[in-house]
C-alpha cells in the first residue's frame, strides 16, 4: 500500500481516515489506476485496501468510474456523482462520492472521497413511500403541538378535502373545516390539552362534520392518540359516502316497514280471508278473516295444504293447476269449516306475487246462498199466495152463487120431499169448500181482519179444553204460560188458527202418540233476524212455541211445509192448507215462524209476533240467542 498523500498535518488526516468508518478517501490517476485507498473501505465494503491499488479492480469500477482527462481540463472542477458498489457479504451500499482534480509536481492528480449514503437512501426511499402512501390513501393524518397549532397535515388532505399542506398549518386547519368560531376554538383547544396530557384521546373512533375549500359537508371517523414527544395525532377517514349510503339505507328501510306495516295492516283488516301459498298449496300466512272462514285458529291453518280443508280435494289441486298455467284464476270451492258445516266460497289467486308465493283471496259466499235461497222461497211463497187469494175470491164468488140456490130450492121443496136432503148436502159442501177459501185468503193474507190487544196466555188457555178432545188421549198436553207475557195487535180468531192449525200437525207427527208443549215468552232481539222466508227487525216480541217429540222432518221436506197443497199425509187425510195459513197469518201480523226439526228428535213451531206497543227498530249490533225446543215431564 502506498502511503497517504503528503499534508501538513499528516499524522491528524491519518487519524480522521481511521476514525471515519462511512467515509473512504483515495487517489487515482487520470486512467483510473488506484494509487491510495484509506483503511476505511475495510470496513465499508470489506474489501483489504492492498487489493485496490495499482489497477483498477472489479470492486471498485463504481467508485473509480470511468472518467477521461478531458474531464477535468478545467482546473480544480469538483465532480459530484453517486455509485451502488456491492459489499464483500453479497449486499449493496451506495455511496454519494467527491472528486477534485489538482497539479502536484506536474502531474495531474485526482483525489476522492466516497461517503456510504445507504441508510440515508434508505430512509429517503421510505420518506417517499410513505408520502405516497399517504397521498393516495383514504385516511387523514392531522399533527398538533400543545399550543393546538398544526404542525403537519397528510398530503390525502388536499386530495380529499382540496386544502393545501401550507393552508391547514398552524390554526388553519381548524378556520378552514369549521365556519363556526366556537366551534373552531373548541377543536384547537381539545387538540392543544391531548398534546400536553392534559386530557386523555378516546380510546373509541368518533365521528365528526367537517367542511372542504367548496363548502360541501364530509363526515369524517377520527382516531385520536398523543405521541411522546408531546404532539396530538389525529386520524381521520372520509365515511361521508357510507353515511350517504347509510342514510339512503336507512331511508329505504323505514318506507320498507311503512310499506310493510301498511300491507300488513291491509292483509289483516280485509273482509276477505287471505292466503298465500307455496307452490305445493302450502299455506304460509293467513289473516283473521281467513282464519275465520275456516274456523279455525291460525296456527290450525299455517304450514297445512289448503287441499286439507277443502271438501274435495281433487277441486283444490285443479284450482292450483289452473292457477300454474294462467298465473290467475278464479273458481268456487266448497270448504269444511272446524266445525264439520260446509261453507261454499268464491276464490281468486294470483300467481308469484313473490317469487315462488301466491295470493289466494277467498270470500265465504254461504250467506249470500242462504239469502238468495230465501229470497226465492219468498217470492215462490209470494206468488203462491196471490195465485191462492186470487183463486179464492173467484171460488167464493161462485160458492156465494151456488149457497144461494141451494137455499132457495131448499125454501122451495116441502118437508117431506127427498130432495131438501140433497139441497142440505149441497149447502153443507158450500160450508166445507167456504173454509178452504178462508184458509186460502188467509195464506194470501187477504182476510178481512178485526186486529185488537191480545194475550197469548188467554188465547191457550181458553183453546186448551178443545185442544186436549182434539188431540186425543195418546197425546201428553204440556203448557209453559210464561207470567208477564206483553200483548199482541192481532186478530184472536187467527191466533186461534195459527194454535190449532200447529197442534194438529204435531198430533199427525206422532201417530202412535207422544207429547206436545205449548210455551208462550218474551222475546228481545238485538240484531236483524233472517228466518227461512221471514226477515224480523230487531224489537221487542212475543213467542209462541209449539214442540213435539215426533218423527220430525228432513231438511228437504222442511223448505216446501209452508207451501199450499203440499202434505206427506195419505190422499184424504190433508188438504196441505194448515201450514199455509200459518204462514199467511203470521206474515199478515208482520212475524215469523222459525222451524227446528230433525227426523226422529221431533220438530219445534216458534211463532215470533210483534210486542204492542212498541216499535221494532234494526239494531246493528247484538246477537239473539235461539232456545232449543222445551222438555215436558210426565
Amino acid at each position: 500500500m502506498s502511503s497517504a498523500p503528503q499534508f501538513a498535518s499528516q499524522g491528524l488526516f491519518q487519524q480522521l481516515l481511521l476514525d471515519c468508518d462511512d467515509l473512504i478517501f483515495y487517489e487515482r490517476t487520470t486512467k483510473g489506476q488506484l494509487t491510495y485507498v484509506s483503511p476505511s473501505v475495510r470496513t465499508v465494503l470489506g474489501v483489504p485496501p492492498e487489493k485496490l491499488l495499482g489497477h483498477i479492480p472489479t470492486e471498485a469500477v463504481g467508485v473509480v468510474g470511468k472518467l477521461s482527462p478531458r474531464e477535468y481540463a478545467t482546473a480544480n472542477r469538483q465532480r459530484i456523482f453517486s455509485v451502488a458498489l456491492q459489499h464483500a457479504k453479497g449486499h449493496t451500499v451506495e455511496f454519494e462520492v467527491v472528486e477534485n482534480r489538482s497539479t502536484m509536481d506536474g502531474k495531474v492528480r485526482i483525489f476522492g472521497f466516497a461517503r456510504d449514503i445507504t441508510q440515508r437512501r434508505d430512509f429517503e426511499r421510505q420518506l417517499r413511500l410513505s408520502d405516497e402512501i399517504l397521498r393516495n390513501v383514504d385516511t387523514m393524518i392531522l399533527v398538533a403541538d400543545s399550543a393546538g397549532l398544526v404542525v403537519y397535515g397528510s398530503p390525502s388532505i388536499d386530495r380529499i378535502l382540496g386544502f393545501a399542506q401550507a393552508e391547514i398549518k398552524g390554526f388553519g386547519w381548524w378556520t378552514k373545516t369549521r365556519t363556526d368560531s366556537d366551534a373552531q376554538r373548541r377543536a384547537a383547544t381539545r387538540a392543544a390539552e391531548i398534546a400536553s396530557g392534559v386530557r386523555k384521546p378516546r380510546p373509541e373512533p368518533f365521528e365528526h362534520e367537517v367542511i372542504d375549500r367548496q363548502g360541501r359537508k364530509h363526515w369524517i371517523l377520527w382516531q385520536e392518540s398523543r405521541s411522546s414527544n408531546n404532539l396530538a395525532i389525529f386520524c381521520g377517514q372520509d365515511i361521508t359516502s357510507r353515511r350517504e349510503a347509510e342514510n339512503e339505507l336507512k331511508w329505504r328501510t323505514e318506507e320498507l316497514q311503512r310499506s310493510e306495516q301498511q300491507l300488513r295492516a291491509i292483509f289483516d283488516c280485509a273482509l276477505e280471508g287471505m292466503f298465500l301459498l307455496g307452490d305445493d298449496g302450502q299455506i304460509f300466512d293467513v289473516n283473521p278473516s281467513g282464519a275465520a272462514i275456516l274456523r279455525r285458529g291460525r296456527e290450525q291453518i299455517i304450514g297445512y295444504c289448503i287441499r286439507e280443508f277443502a271438501r274435495d280435494g281433487s277441486a283444490a289441486d285443479a284450482i292450483l293447476s289452473d292457477l300454474r298455467r294462467k298465473g290467475w284464476t278464479r273458481a268456487e270451492l266448497q270448504i269444511i269449516h272446524g266445525n264439520g258445516d260446509i261453507a261454499y266460497t268464491e276464490c281468486t289467486l294470483k300467481a308469484n306475487i313473490l317469487p315462488s308465493l301466491h295470493l289466494l283471496v277467498m270470500r265465504d259466499q254461504t250467506l249470500r246462498r242462504e239469502l238468495e235461497e230465501q229470497l226465492r222461497q219468498a217470492q215462490k211463497m209470494e206468488a203462491i199466495g196471490r195465485l191462492a187469494g186470487g183463486v179464492a175470491h173467484d171460488i167464493n164468488n161462485m160458492l156465494t152463487v151456488i149457497h144461494g140456490y141451494s137455499e132457495l130450492m131448499l125454501r122451495s121443496l116441502p118437508t117431506e120431499d127427498p130432495l131438501r136432503r140433497h139441497a142440505g148436502c149441497i149447502l153443507g159442501a158450500v160450508d166445507r169448500c167456504s173454509m178452504i177459501t178462508q184458509q186460502l185468503l188467509a195464506f194470501s193474507r187477504r182476510q178481512i181482519l178485526q186486529p185488537q190487544n191480545v194475550n197469548l196466555n188467554k188465547v191457550v188457555a181458553e183453546m186448551s179444553r178443545l185442544l186436549q178432545k182434539l188431540l186425543g188421549e195418546d197425546v201428553q198436553l204440556c203448557m209453559r204460560l210464561s207470567p208477564g207475557l206483553g200483548d199482541v195487535m192481532a186478530d184472536p180468531g187467527q191466533l186461534g188458527q195459527i194454535l190449532l192449525n200447529l197442534a194438529v200437525n204435531a198430533r199427525d207427527a206422532m201417530p202412535t202418540g207422544g207429547w206436545i208443549t205449548i210455551e208462550t215468552r218474551n222475546a228481545t232481539l238485538q240484531e236483524r233476524l233472517a228466518i227461512s222466508a221471514f226477515t224480523l227487525e230487531a224489537g221487542e216480541y212475543v213467542t209462541l212455541s209449539i214442540s213435539d217429540n215426533g218423527c220430525g222432518m228432513r231438511p228437504e221436506i222442511k223448505s216446501h211445509i209452508f207451501e199450499p197443497f203440499f202434505t206427506t199425509k195419505e190422499l184424504g187425510k190433508g188438504t196441505g192448507l194448515g201450514l199455509s195459513t200459518v204462514y199467511g197469518i203470521v206474515r199478515q201480523n208482520h212475524g215469523a215462524v222459525l222451524v227446528q226439526s230433525e227426523p226422529g228428535k221431533g220438530s219445534t213451531f216458534t211463532v215470533y209476533l210483534p210486542r204492542a206497543g212498541t216499535q221494532n227498530a234494526l239494531i246493528t249490533s247484538g246477537s239473539i240467542s235461539l232456545q232449543e225446543p222445551p222438555t215436558c215431564e210426565s
